[in-house]
């Protein structure tokens, strides 16, 4: 039972290293979605000063006030930046998706660590439930042969993991007894 759990101790410290760098993954891709959005303001505020440039340069081009070479900079430049907003909203739409599937991992990791940790508890439980049944069987056997047990209110060190702890009105009540059993557990167990 021991093994069961540090095997399921060493896979929730995997799956804690796994989620860090899913989270981790994911904050990148965000950070990088975010300049890329700004880019794209970038890109669109510059395509429309160009495209008002390009109207007053068709309009400059049929008076006359300017050559052919300067009316095609012109457009060349409106259709260089329309090609780079396309680029650019592809790679955001590409973001985006990469950004829902490591969102998607990070669930699934989530879900499995809880799952372990639930796991754990349960071979805890399991543990000390067997541990506690062979006390109560030599309790019984104790009782049958008329031998005394530990005062009341003390546990015994054979007890586990409760060792030393009294059990007094004025120490300790109701579920603060139970608080202190589950802290000692997890000391025990997961640190």
């Amino acid at each position: 039972m021991v093994n069961e759990i540090e095997r399921i101790k060493a896979e929730i410290s995997r799956n804690r290293k796994a989620l860090e760098g899913a989270m981790a993954y994911t904050a990148c891709l965000d950070q990088k979605r975010d300049e890329i959005r700004k880019k794209l303001v970038q890109i669109s505020r510059q395509l429309h000063e160009d495209r008002a440039g390009q109207e007053a340069a068709v309009t400059q081009y049929a008076r006359g006030e300017i050559d052919d070479t300067t009316l095609e900079s012109s457009q060349g430049r409106v259709t260089a930046l329309e090609g780079k907003e396309k680029t650019f909203s592809s790679v955001l739409g590409v973001l985006e998706n990469d950004i829902s599937a490591a969102m998607e991992k990070e669930k699934e990791i989530t879900t499995q660590l809880k799952r372990c940790e639930q796991a754990v508890w349960g071979a805890i439980a399991q543990n000390e439930l067997s541990r506690a049944a062979a006390i109560l069987r030599g309790a019984f056997v104790a009782l049958g042969r008329g031998n005394l047990l530990s005062p009341p209110g003390v546990v015994s060190r054979e007890m586990g993991f409760l060792e030393g702890y009294v059990y007094d009105a004025t120490f300790c009540t109701g579920t603060e007894s139970y608080d202190v059993a589950v802290k000692q557990l997890e000391k025990k167990y997961l640190d």
